[in-house]
């Protein structure tokens, strides 16, 4: 079985489905399935993959054990009606339907379908969905969050909804629940050991508004790689980018980092590798400096810490660390599924590890 891509089904997935295919043809007794290292020749994939399609099975009802006889298929009654969840983001449509689709794939359908209340990164209208939805009470609630320094939250909404909450991102204060969270310091240790790596030392460093403690938390971990390899990354060579553009009426990610990188090259900018925290100010920069006449990477290079759906937009493909966006959303609807089983436990944090990709800008 070829492996999934980012947007692909995975592989668990699809031996989920086809076992609840056979599941629903079973008798009343159940089938019995193979071993996992059968059923793991059977789909060509490891056994830890149909490890966790069976555990799926097993939590959704289309499959049980018996002690010393192995795992059995079985019809599950049929439920009553297909309860809602909802994900409410603030995202662009395009980082939404990464988020949307790989939430679809952890979804039993037969149980569940999702809602999308997406803003489209109008923050006025953030509180106003989440209010909306919290008043609509549905079976669950997955929300993107925002730092308190871009958009104050009241929670409240989610609270009285009474439902089960998973927040992916930043917690919310006031709001006790299962989160999923990419450390953006994993992204800069990433992003430093590959730089220096290949010898390069002349570095600058760009972050969107460094009063935010996420940008404050990627410098600082920018710095420590650095200062570790001895390096040092003096203020002059931090450039604050803003975003006022980024959340308006009609958002544009990229206009304010190609006007403040012009400003900087007319000025005279001399770095030869540029850090970025995330993709958005990146292809931005990228824009200014090939529209300067700069080769990249041969004159100046450019590097992003967390990578954002930029396909399409990007004149040269970035160099760049996967968040695993798609991952992060199958996570959550898994933590929000388990907690509409009945998991009482307390809330949890569950980390995403990012990924190395390699592009055409370093």
């Amino acid at each position: 079985m070829r492996m999934p891509g980012e947007n692909e089904t995975p592989a668990y997935r699809v031996i989920y489905d086809t076992l609840k295919q056979e599941a629903k043809k079973a008798g009343p007794d159940g089938v019995r399935i193979g071993s996992h290292r059968e059923l793991a020749e059977r789909f060509g994939v490891g056994q830890s993959t149909v490890v966790r399609a069976v555990n799926r099975l097993k939590r959704d009802g289309w499959a049980y054990g018996r002690q010393g006889k192995g795992t059995y298929l079985r019809q599950r009654p049929e439920p009553e009606g297909v309860s809602q969840i909802t994900l409410i983001t603030p995202s662009l449509d395009t980082d939404t339907a990464t988020y949307s689709k790989a939430l679809n794939d952890a979804l039993d359908h037969d149980r569940y379908s999702l809602a999308v209340s997406s803003t489209h990164a109008d923050l006025n209208r953030y509180q106003q969905v989440i209010s909306h939805v919290g008043s609509l009470r549905p079976a669950g609630i997955i929300i993107l969050s925002l730092p308190e320094e871009v958009c104050v939250v009241d929670p409240q909404p989610l609270v009285d909804a009474g439902v089960p909450v998973v927040v992916i991102g930043e917690a919310i204060p006031g709001l006790s629940c299962d989160r999923v969270v990419f450390s953006q310091e994993d992204g800069a240790r990433k992003v430093v050991r590959h730089v220096l790596g290949q010898g390069h030392r002349d570095i600058g460093l760009a972050v969107y508004d460094p009063s935010r403690k996420e940008p404050r938390d990627f410098i600082a971990a920018v710095r420590r790689e650095l200062a570790a390899a001895g390096v040092d990354l003096p203020d002059d060579r931090l450039f604050p980018f803003s975003a006022p553009h980024g959340y308006s009426a009609a958002p544009d990610p990229y206009i304010d980092a190609t006007e403040q990188m012009a400003e900087l090259l007319a000025k005279g900018l001399e770095c030869k590798t540029l850090i970025f925290d995330h993709d958005y100010p990146a292809v931005g920069a990228l824009r200014a400096i090939l529209e300067a006449g700069i080769c990249v990477p041969e004159e100046m290079r450019l590097v992003s810490g967390m990578r954002c759906a930029v396909e399409g937009a990007s004149p040269m493909k970035l160099t760049t660390v996967d968040s695993h966006r798609a991952r992060q959303a199958r996570l959550a609807g898994e933590l929000l599924i388990r907690r509409l089983a009945g998991h009482d436990g307390p809330p949890e944090v569950h980390h995403v590890d990012g990924e190395w990709v390699a592009g055409e800008t370093l």
